[in-house]
């Protein structure tokens, strides 16, 4: 089922049925949003509502088994243990949500996968005819069937498995004429361009999640979406972004680059360096555990180490920093042969690795990728700016990934 998106998030339909909308006159549902990254299972129960912000009432967020030499089975299993228990600390807790909410176990449940589990591609599809044609619902379900047939059978998304699954389907942009339009269908042209964005999981992976969650919530309502869709639309949605910006996702075991141009997402790119990348060089440098070494950048950052031990660590960060500084430059070349790299930069990260990351964008090497020559202007994507996107019972976390999805998902509902 495709989605069109106009370019303001409030205007989102669906031809075919509506998924997103709450059954009889209910203004509020209960919503398990899970958050499915690289290194982490993020869980939350939250309350959507159709007249204003949505409230999250907990979030747990538990740790995949760190390994310190990838192992691609261990991976999935240690994903797949996460969040179980992400989802088994829920249910403990969901009798005192209720008991706060007055309403029923939740409904529905909206999953997002970060990289590397979901692949995704943006497709911009253009008709020349001789003679004027009028647009219709079929044309469009005509290109995005024969478009999702053609991305299933690329080597991007064969490499999730042998059976990759569509998760979304989201048309961002029609232009008839070469004026873009948010009422395409009736109306006459010769020219049509269409943008259109497709995520794809593996079947194996989407069953387990399917499988876990089932264990625990009965809920049969499921949405399945990328985490760099889901960062898109809501940047580009609450924070008044400009028309041209870069979002940055720096998760356990990769980092994603994704570029926006006109409102669109025209593409994401992915590196195999994380948050992990670092814990692990520096865990071996001072020969400590991979939580000791977060421990250490935590105190580097709040300036709470001696001299010596910041010299120490100052020295490995940079050095760790460089690997990461290098993937991104390349990442950037990358972009740079097929569209211009905009200074605006929203970085999102954990929160308490976030500083380090947003000071290494912040370079001035940098600057020769931008079409402006200019630094980067750099906004980070902490719980604390997220916030106001939602609002908290006083015993929730505040989870800058459950925080963004949960908002997307109200906006999902309120369309």
């Amino acid at each position: 089922m495709y989605r069109y998106i106009p370019r303001f998030f409030r205007a989102w339909y669906t031809s075919r049925m509506s998924i997103l909308s709450f059954g009889g006159k209910e203004k509020k549902e209960l919503a398990l949003i899970i958050d499915i990254g690289s290194a982490s299972v993020g869980a939350a129960i939250a309350v959507l509502s159709r007249e204003g912000k949505p409230t999250i009432f907990t979030t747990i967020r538990e740790d995949m088994v760190f390994q310190e030499d990838l192992d691609i089975a261990r991976f999935r299993t240690s994903m797949r243990d996460a969040l179980a228990k992400a989802l088994r600390t829920l249910e403990r807790l969901l009798p005192d949500v209720l008991k706060k909410t007055g309403g029923s176990p939740p409904s529905r449940v909206y999953v997002t996968f970060s990289s590397p589990w979901h692949a995704s591609e943006t497709r911009t599809i253009s008709s020349v005819q001789d003679k004027p044609f009028r647009m219709t619902e079929e044309i469009l379900n005509r290109i995005v069937r024969r478009e999702v047939n053609s991305f299933t059978r690329t080597e991007l998304a064969a490499r999730l498995g042998e059976d990759p699954s569509i998760i979304e389907e989201h048309v961002m942009r029609i232009a008839l004429n070469g004026y873009e339009t948010r009422e395409p269908f009736g109306k006459e042209a010769k020219t049509l361009d269409v943008g259109l964005f497709l995520g794809v999981i593996s079947r194996a992976i989407l069953d387990d999640v399917t499988n876990e969650t089932r264990r625990v919530f009965s809920a049969e309502n499921k949405s399945f979406h990328s985490f760099p869709f889901v960062a898109f639309a809501v940047v580009r949605d609450f924070l008044g972004a400009p028309e041209k910006f870069l979002i940055v996702d720096v998760g356990g075991e990769v980092t994603d680059v994704s570029v926006v141009s006109d409102h669109i997402l025209s593409e994401t790119t992915t590196f195999p360096v994380g948050k992990r990348t670092l814990l692990r060089a520096l865990s071996r440098a001072f020969s400590t555990t991979p939580d000791e070494a977060l421990s250490l950048v935590r105190l580097s950052s709040e300036k709470r180490l001696s001299e010596t031990t910041e010299g120490r660590i100052g020295k490995s960060l940079s050095d760790v920093g460089s690997v990461w500084v290098s993937a991104f430059e390349k990442a950037l070349s990358g972009i740079t042969t097929r569209t211009a790299i905009p200074s605006s930069l929203f970085i999102s990260a954990d929160d308490d690795l976030l500083p380090y990351f947003e000071a290494l964008v912040k370079r001035e090497s940098f600057a020769q990728y931008t079409v402006t020559d200019e630094m980067f202007s750099v906004f980070p994507l902490s719980s604390a700016a997220l916030s106001g996107m939602c609002q908290f019972d006083r015993t929730s976390g505040r989870d800058p990934f459950l925080i963004m999805e949960t908002a997307f998902a109200n906006k999902m509902q309120t369309a």
